[in-house]
């Protein structure tokens, strides 16, 4: 399916090099922004477990 995707797009010159280039930027763009947001959110949780593990120690 992706070949045929493929092969439509180099056919027609609607697809420059360069629009083809920005769609996949902006595609690893936002992969890459879901994975920060989901390390940022894991980070969050971890020091908020972080947090609360040390108050208990200290309040016993």
């Amino acid at each position: 399916m992706w070949q045929s995707y493929k092969k439509k797009y180099i056919k027609d010159n609607f697809l420059s090099k360069k629009h083809f280039l920005f769609l996949f930027l902006s595609y690893f763009y936002l992969v890459l922004s879901l994975c920060n947001y989901h390390f940022v959110k894991f980070t969050l949780q971890l020091r908020l477990f972080f947090s609360t593990s040390t108050m208990k120690q200290l309040i016993p």
